[in-house]
């Protein structure tokens, strides 16, 4: 009978143990909701804007020949150990006649952008020639801050295209890494630069180049912190 009681016990034991490893997973995370607290979405000037809504546990994003971004700010620059993200998508970019991230086909399905902190700031004479996207990024910055550099990683649809990084032509404070291969489901997990602490998170996806068409679904948005 004692036999029998501590068999049942350890059975118990390890059915819960499983359980108790996921929960405390999951507790060393940050799961930030799709909220408009949380996230802003940006419009660039003279491009058809995306249509973005924020679902509190996922946001759902329709391109058709446009684009657009949304961004989570963080309440202090920090160090993030890891980036998790969940993505979906039904359509495709229109490449047929184009390169993928080339002139006329610099287009993502998604891209995600990790804005540093550093001490890059817009000057009186630069902000007022700058783009009113770029100018809302520098806007992240903490006072008496800046920012250093915003890398990308992104998921290419050109398959020739995975692994290779480079400087964007957009920015000179841009620089992508092409980190993912478009599948129509993907668990996206990002490795930040160790020694910088991010500003911000900003995720974009474009189809105005290429006159494409497709929506996109992302959700489990969370980050650890450096420890």
């Amino acid at each position: 009978m004692i036999y029998s009681t501590t068999m049942n016990n350890a059975k118990r034991i390890f059915l819960i143990l499983p359980i108790l490893f996921s929960v405390a997973i999951k507790a060393d995370f940050n799961t930030i909701p799709f909220t408009p607290q949380e996230w802003e979405v940006i419009k660039y000037r003279k491009i058809k804007a995306n249509s973005t809504r924020l679902q509190s546990d996922h946001v759902e994003i329709d391109v058709n020949q446009s684009a657009g971004s949304i961004i989570h700010t963080l309440k202090t620059p920090l160090h993030l150990e890891e980036i998790h993200l969940n993505f979906a998508h039904s359509g495709s970019l229109n490449l047929t006649k184009v390169k993928q991230g080339e002139d006329g086909g610099d287009d993502f399905l998604l891209r995600v952008g990790l804005i540093y902190e550093g001490e890059e700031t817009l000057g009186f004479f630069t902000r007022k020639l700058a783009a009113n996207w770029l100018i809302k990024i520098f806007d992240k910055a903490p006072k008496g801050s800046g920012i250093s550099q915003i890398i990308f990683h992104n998921v290419v649809s050109d398959k020739s295209l995975l692994g290779k990084e480079g400087k964007s032509s957009a920015s000179k404070y841009m620089y992508n890494k092409n980190s993912f291969l478009a599948k129509r489901n993907l668990n996206l997990k990002i490795k930040p630069a160790r020694k910088k602490k991010i500003i911000a998170i900003w995720l974009c996806t474009d189809g105005d180049e290429t006159k494409s068409s497709f929506k996109i679904k992302l959700s489990n948005f969370r980050y650890k912190i450096k420890n």
